[in-house]
C-alpha cells in the first residue's frame, strides 16, 4: 500500500469548501443572520448610555419619562431583531449542516470502498469507520464555531473600535493594540497545543482499532485463551491517550490563564482612564457604562475566541486522517473508457501471471491456468502458496505485475470492475454476515432476487 500523503489545513478546508458550495444559498442566509443579530448588539450600547445619561442628568418630568420609554422601546426592538435573526439562523443550519455532513461522510464510505484488498487488510475497519464518522464531525465542529464565534468576533471587533473611537480615540488606539496582542498570543497558543491534539487523535484510533480488532476476533481470543493478553495491550493504548489527554488539557488551561490576565488588565487600565476622563468633565456617567458594554461583550466573545480557536484546531486533527485517506489514489483503478464485459461461456485463463505483494513478496510467478466452461478445479497446496490469491486476482482485488486473465477471452484489466465482479458468483469458505436480516443477506448476491426466490435458493443449498 502506498503511504499516505500529509495533508494540510488548506486541504481539509478544500474539501469542506466543496461540499458547502453544493448549499451555497443557504450558507449564505446563516452569515446574513449573523451579521444582521450581532450589528443589533452592537448597537444597544448606546441605548444603554442614553438611559444612563438621562436618569443621571434630567429631573423627574413627563419630558424624561417619555425619553427614558423611548430609549426602552428601541432596546426592545433592537433586541427584537436579535431574536428574529438568532432563529433564522437557527433553523437554516438545522438544515444546511446535517446535508454537508451527510454528503461529506458519504464521500468518505465511497472512497473506502474504492480502495484495494490491500488497503483493507492494512488498516482496521473500526479505526476506518471512526475516520469516516470523525471528518463529518469535523466540519460540524468548525461550522458552529465559525458561525456562531468567530463570525461574531470579528463584528464586535470591529464594533467596538468604531464605538470607542467616537467618544474617545485614545480608547479606541489601547484597545486595538490589545486585541492584535491577544489575537496574537492566542494564535501561538493554539499551535502550541495542536501538537498535542494531533498525536492525542492519533492515540483516539489506536483505541477504537485495538477494540475493533479484539472484539472482532473475540473466538481467536477465547480458544488460544488471549483475554488477558488482549486486556494488556488495550491498558497500554488507554494509558498512552490519558496521559497525552492530560497534557493536552493542561496546556488548555495554561491559555485560558493568560486570557484572563490580559483582560484583567485591559479592563482595569480603561476604567481608570475613563474615570480620568469623568473627573475632567469629559465623560459622563453613561461613557463609562458604555465602555464596560462594550468591553463585556468584547470579553464574552473573545473568551470563546481562544477556545473557538482551540475547536477548531482540534477538529482539523480530528479530520486530518480521514483526508489523508481521501488524498491516497486507489491502487486498482478502471482504465478511462472500460470496455463492454459479457460472460458467454464462462472460460478461465490465466496467462504467465505473475504477482508479488507490495511488490516484495512474490506469490505467483508466470503462473499459467485454464479452466473450461462447467470444469471444477481445486487448487491444493501449504498455507500461503497462492491458492486464495488466484481468487483474489480474478476478481481484480489487486493488479497484476505481469501477464493477463481473460474470461471468455476478455482481458479483465480492460473491464469496469463492477461489471466483472457482477459477473462473477462467489461462494466463501467462510460465511460472513452484514448485521441485517437474514432474507437480506441471502438476497446480497442477486439483489432484484424476489422473496421466493431467496426461499428457492436458501432451501437448495441445504
Amino acid at each position: 500500500m502506498r503511504a499516505m500523503k500529509t495533508v494540510s489545513n488548506r486541504d481539509i478546508f478544500r474539501l469542506f469548501w466543496v461540499h458547502i458550495l453544493r448549499y451555497k444559498w443557504r450558507a449564505l442566509v446563516v452569515v446574513l443572520a449573523i451579521v444582521v443579530a450581532t450589528a443589533a448588539d452592537l448597537v444597544v450600547p448606546w441605548f444603554l448610555k442614553a438611559f444612563i445619561d438621562t436618569l443621571a442628568t434630567s429631573a423627574p418630568s413627563g419630558l424624561a419619562l417619555r425619553t427614558l420609554i423611548g430609549i426602552l422601546l428601541s432596546l426592545l426592538g433592537l433586541h427584537g431583531i436579535g431574536w428574529v435573526a438568532w432563529r433564522v439562523c437557527g433553523f437554516v443550519n438545522s438544515d444546511f449542516q446535517p446535508r454537508v455532513m451527510a454528503d461529506l461522510q458519504r464521500t468518505g464510505f465511497d472512497h473506502l470502498l474504492g480502495h484495494s484488498y490491500a488497503f483493507f487488510a492494512d488498516n482496521f475497519a473500526g479505526s476506518l469507520t471512526r475516520r469516516v464518522v470523525r471528518v463529518s464531525r469535523a466540519f460540524e465542529r468548525i461550522a458552529d464555531e465559525m458561525s456562531f464565534r468567530l463570525i461574531p468576533i470579528v463584528l464586535i471587533l470591529i464594533g467596538t473600535s468604531i464605538g470607542l473611537s467616537l467618544r474617545s480615540p485614545a480608547l479606541m488606539g489601547v484597545f486595538l493594540v490589545w486585541t492584535g496582542v491577544f489575537l496574537y498570543t492566542n494564535y501561538l497558543a493554539s499551535l502550541w497545543k495542536l501538537a498535542i491534539d494531533v498525536v492525542r487523535a492519533a492515540a483516539d484510533s489506536r483505541i477504537t482499532a485495538a477494540l475493533s480488532d479484539s472484539i472482532t476476533n473475540s473466538i481467536t481470543v477465547k480458544i488460544f485463551n488471549g483475554v488477558r493478553e488482549e486486556t494488556r495491550r488495550l491498558a497500554d493504548v488507554l494509558r498512552s491517550w490519558r496521559l497525552l489527554s492530560t497534557r493536552a488539557w493542561n496546556r488548555g488551561e495554561v491559555i485560558f490563564a493568560i486570557q484572563g490576565a490580559l483582560m484583567i488588565l485591559l479592563e482595569f487600565g480603561m476604567l481608570v482612564y475613563g474615570s480620568i476622563l469623568w473627573r475632567r468633565g469629559i465623560f459622563g456617567v453613561g461613557d463609562l457604562v458604555l465602555i464596560q458594554s462594550y468591553l463585556l461583550v468584547a470579553f464574552n466573545k473573545l473568551w470563546d475566541f481562544g477556545r473557538s480557536f482551540r475547536n477548531i484546531f482540534e477538529a482539523l486533527a480530528d479530520a486530518r486522517e480521514m483526508v489523508e485517506i481521501l488524498a491516497l489514489p486507489h491502487e486498482v483503478r478502471d482504465r478511462r473508457r472500460p470496455k463492454t464485459f459479457a460472460v458467454r461461456r464462462g472460460r478461465i485463463e490465466f496467462k504467465e501471471v505473475s504477482f508479488a505483494f507490495h511488490r516484495t513478496r512474490v506469490v505467483l510467478d508466470r503462473f499459467s491456468l485454464a479452466i473450461r466452461p462447467g470444469e471444477r478445479v481445486a487448487l491444493v497446496g501449504p498455507s500461503g502458496a497462492g491458492k486464495s490469491t488466484v481468487t483474489r486476482l480474478l476478481f481484480r482485488f489487486h493488479d497484476l505485475s505481469a501477464g493477463r486473465i481473460l474470461i471468455d477471452g476478455q482481458d479483465i484489466a480492460a473491464v469496469a470492475q463492477d461489471d466483472l465482479r457482477a459477473g462473477i458468483a462467489l461462494v466463501p469458505q467462510e460465511p460472513i454476515l452484514f448485521h441485517r436480516t437474514l432474507m437480506e443477506n441471502i438476497r446480497y448476491g442477486r439483489r432484484d432476487a424476489t422473496d421466493d426466490e431467496v426461499i428457492a435458493a436458501a432451501t437448495e443449498a441445504r
